[in-house]
């Protein structure tokens, strides 16, 4: 009887305090990407000052081959300070099978011959507030009709081409 009346009356088991009052655009600190052959993975990691409601990362070979994923916040401030963006992507056995989120076409052996681009956005609208490009081609996102604007680049140091020296006295 006493747990029906308890589902039945609603009243507030604790006061709670509100959150931060966060007004402010995140804006990117840092950020780290790999993929690691051995795992078949690959991982982009955001930092952020401010919190953020997420952002994207986008990777692609050519304006017309290219994919786009989401990444998540695994680490904020409790005062909104700054947050942590990641997202961990397997490297589909058939690049048909690639998913949004959760794998990618491109192995690890396309690192270098790749171009990217990482967004954050607001709490509030939603909208990007920050971006990093680099790559192989980073002015290719202007003919990618979803893919956002994007002026900031990130350094870029792909290892040097050896070729078939390496090695060689």
């Amino acid at each position: 009887m006493i747990f029906f009346w308890l589902a039945c009356t609603s009243f507030p088991l604790k006061a709670t305090e509100s959150g931060p009052d966060y007004t402010g655009e995140p804006t990117i600190t840092a950020v780290r990407w790999s993929c690691d052959a051995e795992d078949n993975r690959w991982v982009f990691t955001v930092d952020t000052e401010q919190w953020a409601s997420g952002g994207r990362v986008w990777l692609g070979r050519s304006s017309v081959s290219n994919e786009s994923h989401p990444l998540a916040s695994i680490e904020a401030a409790g005062d909104g300070s700054a947050d942590q963006l990641q997202i961990k992507l397997s490297v589909a056995t058939d690049w048909r099978t690639a998913n949004s989120g959760s794998s990618s076409q491109y192995t690890c052996e396309d690192k270098w011959n790749l171009s990217y681009i990482i967004t954050v956005h607001d709490t509030e609208q939603g909208h990007t507030t920050d971006c990093r490009l680099w790559g192989v081609e980073p002015e290719m996102w202007g003919r990618v009709d979803v893919a956002p604007t994007c002026e900031k680049s990130l350094a870029w140091d792909p290892p040097l081409d050896t070729g078939d020296l390496a090695g060689q006295p």
